[in-house]
């Protein structure tokens, strides 16, 4: 195969067909990816007439502009005089591949995916083209879930009402009867061909198969498809009477054009308050909108950076591993509540107190600690900012539907319960984003769905321009956030789902979110007039069969969540006296038993995790509790604690199966944590280049790290003395005319820290590593002897590990 067609670099082979070949490719001159179709004219025998047709695809492409449309670049001819095209490459997936994975879709479901393809067909039949060959392979859905119609080989441009083809062209299962009998094209023939894709999108049924095209030419003439309603209940009398229509077998009966169909759709989603589905265009520009308003507030792109770097890594590896720990330690008092809450009460977990974030990945699992980061990183962000009464309700709300989610993945024994917990925190990530940033359109939104009595998507659509899970979906793309949690933002269809008998893993994790927050909704709901538990009987049987949970588990798994929520806030210190959640789980309880313990000091009430909370009351601990909390918070700090936790830990680790690697990053990450190091380097002792090299650390970048390097060949400087006399060196203050002539010019060049430590790690009187920290100021790195004593423990535990390795 030629590497090259025209000036494109052909990369690899997306298709092939009888005629022709697809390619991915990239254009050199542009730097981007192309997808190039190309046909081989020596094996045909019309070669002249296939030219032509593949000339007059790229004239009637490019007269059109639309974002659900595949673009086309340019045409030409190969060496071999072949004729290509070359397009915009959509990476995504078939229609047709979709629909086998999705099954049955409900009408909403269906018309995210398709309305946008019906708005690009009618704006080509507004140009007087005909596609002429629509059907779920020709239709891809691209990463943001946006259809690109594609293959406008057989286009035909209409000159008057009607027009004949000389031949038979396109997919016999999506021809109108007329085309068959008489090869008549009209504008009527794209939208049969979308009522028809439409059809086996909300059936799940393929349409008019056989076993060869004679018998599906048959039952395309004859054979009278089954109304859809009777495969899914979904579909009311007006939809279905808008599908019956586009598919009539009589070309006078049916919709004469797409743009009649795309009418009549819009008037339908209107009718019944649903959120009008906007094309692609006006739906990403009302995202963008919003997007680059959020990105102008001073704290969105710190925010977003945060969550990113967290985000993006993936659990592959000991690397994985060893970056996430890497990525929080560089937060201390991220990494400070992440160690209280992982040995708190909430993860019920055994095995001993565990003291660092490398130990605590290794224990709970990278998903643990990456979602408990990534929900601290957020709710702290936002639960104690303006807006105070609305947002705090609902970061309490979005907390207790987590923890409720997790639970419901722990009973249904679904294994990643973490991602339950994350997907039922971020499934309203766009009514939390959009109270806290967009405050007043927020309060407007409620009031058009009180006046006007119409749901909050619809309200949302009319103010922001898109609902809330549809900014939800986009802020989470922004922020990097796993596909998983993306997905379960979407709107859950259980009408569709409940009949289904199995779900993968996926569906339920979106099915338990769906459910932690329809919950969630009805308990802060809840009054005296109606208890919670009696509204939420059908709703939850909605779920059970797919989840495995029986009636009885709504309540005991309620409470639960609320235990947890209360043995959570221990740490994280909302006031959630007042939130709805709260209120709702107790009201009930208020009327039975009102035996709170008042305090003398205003009106707080004492609470363990099994105690209520009413109304203007404040979620507080025991005061011995509370003075042991405030010991360890002001004691979390000490060096010395943490330098004694972080021995402790590397000490049970050497006793386990363990790397080197994760060693020396344990080490470098009990260090940093203690000393709150500007920069922190692990280096190694490279010998085929016989240097000391970075390989790791805090505070620093890989530009650094490349640089973060010295040659071995003895040198009078600090780090050569260190490594010769195998010694700590501690520097209070380098620019001390004694000090700064034993500091190495590559050190100078790279770094204008003013004090430094540097601990050799040594094996048999040989230096094979070391360790350095520093500060940025003179004499802002303190070091107790008491501190260089647990330093020096800690290196010989680095030593250790390395020599149990060279002995196994």
């Amino acid at each position: 195969m030629a590497r090259k067609i025209g000036r494109f670099n052909i990369i690899k082979e997306l298709g092939k067909g009888t005629q022709g070949v697809v390619h991915l490719a990239i254009d050199p001159v542009l730097q981007r990816h192309v997808a190039i179709k190309s046909l081989h004219v020596a094996n045909l025998s019309n070669a002249v007439d296939t030219k032509d047709l593949l000339l007059k695809e790229a004239r009637t492409i490019s007269k059109m502009e639309h974002p659900n449309i595949v673009s086309i670049y340019e045409a030409g001819e190969d060496k071999q005089h072949n004729p290509y095209l070359v397009f915009e490459y959509v990476r995504g997936q078939l229609l047709s591949d979709m629909m086998k994975h999705k099954g049955i879709m409900s009408i909403k479901n269906a018309l995210e995916f398709l309305k946008p393809a019906i708005e690009a067909i009618s704006y080509a039949d507004q140009q007087n083209i005909i596609h002429c060959d629509l059907k779920p392979a020709n239709i891809l859905i691209n990463d943001d879930n946006s259809p690109k119609i594609m293959d406008f080989g057989i286009a035909r441009v209409l000159s008057e009402q009607k027009s004949k083809t000389e031949g038979f062209f396109g997919t016999p299962r999506y021809m109108p009867p007329e085309y068959i009998r008489e090869q008549t094209i009209t504008a009527s023939n794209d939208s049969y061909a979308l009522g028809i894709i439409l059809y086996e999108m909300l059936t799940g049924k393929s349409v008019f198969f056989g076993r060869d095209i004679k018998q599906i030419i048959n039952k395309v003439l004859h054979e009278m498809l089954a109304p859809p309603s009777r495969f899914n209940s979904d579909i009311d009398a007006q939809f279905e009477s808008i599908i019956l229509k586009a598919i009539d077998k009589k070309l006078d009966n049916r919709y004469h054009s797409t743009t009649e169909l795309n009418a009549a759709i819009d008037a339908y989603l209107e009718d019944h308050g649903t959120i009008v589905i906007q094309s692609s265009k006006q739906h990403d520009a009302a995202v963008e909108f919003l997007l680059r308003r959020m990105r102008r507030k001073k704290d969105f792109p710190a925010l977003t950076e945060s969550l990113f770097k967290i985000n993006k890594m993936v659990d592959e590896d000991e690397k994985g591993f060893n970056e996430l720990a890497g990525v929080i330690v560089e937060d201390f008092a991220l990494t400070n509540k992440i160690l209280k809450i992982v040995n708190s009460a909430y993860y019920r977990r055994s095995g001993g107190e565990v003291k660092t974030i490398s130990r605590a990945v290794m224990m709970l699992g990278f998903d643990a600690i990456r979602s408990i980061a990534v929900s601290l990183i957020l709710i702290d962000h936002l639960h104690d900012k303006s807006q105070a009464k609305q947002l705090r309700d609902r970061v309490v709300s979005c907390l207790y539907s987590g923890v409720f989610a997790k639970n419901l993945a722990d009973k249904s024994q679904i294994k990643n319960k973490e991602e339950a917990f994350l997907s039922g925190i971020f499934h309203n990530l766009g009514k939390l984003l959009a109270i806290f940033y967009f405050n007043e359109e927020s309060l407007e939104i409620e009031q058009i769905m009180e006046e006007e009595n119409i749901s909050e998507d619809n309200a949302a659509t009319q103010i922001l321009g898109v609902s809330y899970h549809q900014l939800g979906v986009a802020i989470a793309k922004e922020w990097g956030l796993p596909g998983y949690i993306v997905n379960t933002i979407n709107p859950y269809n259980t009408k569709v789902n409940s009949k289904r008998l199995h779900l993968n893993n996926e569906e339920k994790i979106h099915a338990i979110s769906s459910l932690s927050n329809e919950l969630t909704g009805l308990i802060e709901d809840n009054n005296n007039s109606e208890d919670w538990r009696k509204k939420s009987v059908n709703l939850w049987r909605q779920y059970t069969t797919q989840l495995n949970l029986k009636d009885k588990d709504l309540v005991s798994l309620a409470d639960q969540a609320k235990e947890d929520l209360i043995d959570l806030n221990s740490i994280l210190n909302i006031n959630m006296s007042k939130s709805s959640i709260i209120q709702g789980l107790t009201i009930d309880e208020a009327k039975a038993e009102d035996t709170h313990t008042q305090l003398t000091d205003e009106n707080a009430t004492v609470l363990n995790s099994r105690q209520n909370v009413s109304d203007g009351q404040a979620i507080v601990i025991n005061p011995g509790e509370q003075t042991q909390d405030m010991e360890v918070e002001q004691t979390v700090d000490d060096p010395e604690t943490i330098l004694k936790d972080g021995i402790d830990d590397i000490s049970a680790m050497l006793t386990e199966d363990y790397s080197v690697t994760d060693i020396f990053h344990l080490c470098l990450e009990v260090m940093h944590r203690a000393f709150k190091f500007d920069h922190a380097v692990v280096c190694m002792v490279n010998n085929k280049k016989n240097i000391m090299e970075g390989k790791f650390g805090h505070g620093i970048n890989n530009a650094f790290l490349s640089q973060f390097q010295f040659s071995l060949k003895y040198k009078a400087d600090v780090f050569h003395l260190a490594l010769d006399k195998g010694m700590d060196i501690f520097i209070s203050d380098t620019t001390d005319e004694k000090i700064i002539k034993k500091i190495p010019a590559w050190y100078q060049q790279i770094i204008e820290a003013e004090s430094f430590i540097i601990m050799p790690v040594m094996v048999k009187n040989k230096a094979i590593g070391l360790f350095y920290g520093d500060r940025f100021k003179s004499n802002e790195l303190i070091i107790k002897q008491k501190e260089l004593k647990l330093l020096k423990k800690l290196k010989f535990l680095a030593a250790e590990a390395l020599i149990k390795k060279y002995q196994r």
